[in-house]
């Protein structure tokens, strides 16, 4: 029987709104979760995230960074067969990749943002800076990259989101890496921290492994141990525990009685803390810090898409305030979240930092890239058979 005029399949579905230049709807009328309203208009900020492009597309969006123009030459051009990798590395290449990792560490970070001053230099002049900034921190990366013939994972590409990320730091006394706990090394960017206290020595900063209910208490113990060792100081989490917990339990719940947990000055615990206990280690550990300006005490929320970050900021105030979705990168830009006027929480959009250590697959098995996007699916596959 041949198919309905009036039936449209997904294939056409989506290069229909392609060349309409709109946002794609399913044929059962639904829209991506991305674009989703979240009862603001943000789109003259531009925040949409940019993670995956094709050589040609970075190439264009890297010449209108630079606002210049080129001509398309059709030279030197190589077709790469897809086939000709599994997705997987051998002990060699990975041991390779970690030193080139530590040969180029410094080139391979998150982009800085110039210094500025609002009483000495113009907007116009603040974003030309910006953007010369951000322009060249992209070629260096690019260089590294044809240089030492390697794949970088997917990283955010837009100078707007990057933005959010140094505003949520400049604004914070504490900066919280929100990481999943089932893989917190993949998720921690050691580049952050060291960015945190180059905007202001002050700030401090904190690892909080969520879902941590899916840790044995073995586990949790260890990694305390790890990061002892390293004298970072992390907290264990889980915002879907807390989102469960019903309401008349958090009500009866009296703040007091919290019993005090890690300090600067103590030892990691492996106790998953509930949200009145996060909020009071929020608090100490605001109230052992010097205050940065005359401002309510400020907890920075940054992490990779998909970890958790709205889900725990939910579970924080009690209400769904923040927008939530199981496609990653749903939070477009920062907001700023007022518990009481000790403690303000800001939640920054979910940021992919520049890797050398994950493959794309990897990526896509932890959440980090939404599986939607996915164009290529052997290598996901061939890594969870294997």
């Amino acid at each position: 029987m041949p198919k309905s005029k009036t039936s449209i399949g997904l294939g056409r579905a989506l290069v229909k709104a392609h060349k309409k230049g709109g946002k794609f709807v399913t044929p059962d009328g639904f829209r991506h979760a991305s674009d989703l309203p979240d009862g603001r208009d943000f789109g003259r900020l531009n925040l949409h995230s940019v993670t995956e492009q094709t050589s040609l597309n970075e190439f264009l969006d890297t010449a209108a960074l630079a606002e210049k123009d080129f001509i398309q030459e059709m030279s030197n051009i190589t077709i790469v067969n897809p086939d000709t990798s599994s997705g997987l590395l051998t002990d060699e290449e990975l041991s390779a990749l970690s030193l080139i990792q530590e040969e180029n560490k410094e080139i391979l970070c998150i982009p800085r943002r110039p210094h500025w001053n609002l009483l000495h230099m113009t907007k116009e002049k603040i974003d030309a800076n910006e953007k010369e900034a951000f322009l060249k921190w992209r070629r260096n990366i690019a260089r590294v990259q044809e240089a030492k013939t390697i794949n970088l994972t997917p990283f955010e590409k837009n100078l707007e989101i990057w933005r959010q990320l140094w505003r949520v730091i400049e604004r914070s006394d504490v900066i919280v890496q929100i990481i999943d706990g089932r893989n917190p090394l993949l998720f921690r960017c050691h580049d952050l921290e060291k960015y945190v206290k180059e905007v202001d020595d002050r700030k401090v900063n904190i690892l909080l492994l969520n879902k941590a209910d899916y840790m044995t208490e073995s586990e949790r113990k260890c990694w305390c141990e790890y990061f002892d060792a390293k004298k970072m100081k992390i907290v264990f989490f889980s915002a879907l525990q807390e989102g469960k917990r019903p309401p008349e339990d958090i009500e009866c719940t009296n703040s007091e009685n919290v019993a005090e947990n890690n300090c600067l000055n103590q030892k990691n615990s492996p106790d998953i803390l509930s949200r009145e206990q996060l909020i009071q280690f929020f608090k100490q550990i605001l109230s052992e810090i010097p205050k940065i300006d005359d401002h309510v005490p400020t907890v920075g929320l940054v992490g990779y898409p998909n970890v958790g970050k709205s889900s725990t900021l939910n579970a924080l105030l009690m209400t769904k305030r923040a927008s939530v979705s199981a496609t990653p990168g749903k939070t477009k830009h920062f907001q700023t979240f007022l518990i009481d006027n000790d403690l303000c929480l800001c939640d920054c959009p979910g940021l992919v930092f520049p890797n050398f250590v994950s493959t794309k697959a990897e990526m896509v098995i932890n959440g980090i890239l939404p599986i939607d996007q996915l164009t290529e699916w052997k290598m996901p596959v061939t890594l969870i058979s294997f």
